[in-house]
């Protein structure tokens, strides 16, 4: 089966299933779900990097990029030619899921995040302008080139300061960034489809969380492997909240909630009827 028709596949799995905020009883998954399915408020930044995006798909620049995100820690990355305008349309964090990392940041009002995959900088954007002024980012990023592309743009947005993106395989770079960050408040995870190396960044960044942490992680339908690797990160014990928005899931490790629970949440606009049911 091609990665299409597996995702199209997940997709109408997930939107079967789906419950909206109106089913949900969890204190901290609706108002979670309130602040950033729900929120409809639009918002400067939103404008300021679509119209970036726009810039990108209109670029005739091609780069030369070295892809970690599909091949094993010990492999060597894909060395390819890909235009930026690919890169802007297919390999970024999209419209809907760049105002949902905003709107997760400006909920959680996180001081130290970490990203694992910041490519030309999209979601990158998006989480930095969610941010409270203070709060400070570190950005891994596996191709030179890409996190050049990526500094440059967050400049152009006015975010620079607020975010540290540091290029190299994450088997070299997230140690130390982990150890420079020391305890996270948000993490990102959004630069690798493999759900063995995914599994093994979970687990490296899990001692830095706190009750209050929140990983985000993208692509976990992307493949079979990627969606067990999301089936085994639920089940951790650590893990006592996880909500699964298709495009994005969220993992929590709040304390406080006694009991499991893994969620299905759609924004409310994709199932109306589920106001009244």
């Amino acid at each position: 089966m091609s990665s299409f028709l597996y995702r199209l596949n997940a997709f109408l799995r997930f939107w079967l299933r789906a419950r909206t905020v109106y089913q949900t009883h969890s204190p901290l998954a609706f108002e979670w779900a309130q602040a950033v399915l729900e929120d409809e408020r639009h918002y400067y930044a939103f404008e300021d990097i679509e119209v970036l995006r726009q810039r990108m798909r209109a670029s005739p620049l091609i780069l030369d990029v070295e892809d970690y995100g599909h091949v094993g820690e010990q492999e060597r990355p894909e060395r390819r030619r890909v235009p930026l305008r690919q890169l802007a349309e297919r390999s970024s964090s999209s419209a809907l899921q760049g105002r949902w990392l905003f709107r997760a940041a400006q909920q959680l009002r996180p001081q130290r995040v970490l990203e694992l995959g910041a490519g030309v900088g999209v979601g990158t954007a998006y989480l930095a302008a969610g941010m409270g002024p203070q709060a400070r980012m570190i950005s891994l990023e596996g191709c030179a080139t890409c996190a050049q592309v990526a500094e440059a743009h967050l400049d152009m947005l006015h975010l620079s300061e607020r975010v540290s993106i540091r290029s190299g395989p994450f088997t070299q770079t997230l140690t130390q960034a982990l150890q420079d960050s020391g305890v996270l408040d948000l993490v990102f995870f959004d630069g690798h489809h493999r759900g063995e190396a995914t599994l093994a960044y979970f687990e490296q960044c899990l001692p830095f969380a706190h009750d209050k942490t929140v990983f985000v992680l993208d692509d976990v339908y992307w493949s079979p492997d990627m969606t067990e690797a999301w089936q085994r990160i639920q089940t951790h014990p650590r893990v006592t909240l996880s909500i699964d928005c298709f495009e994005l899931v969220f993992v929590f490790f709040d304390s406080a909630l006694r009991e499991k629970q893994h969620l299905l949440l759609a924004p409310t606009r994709w199932k109306p009827w589920r106001r009244w049911v």
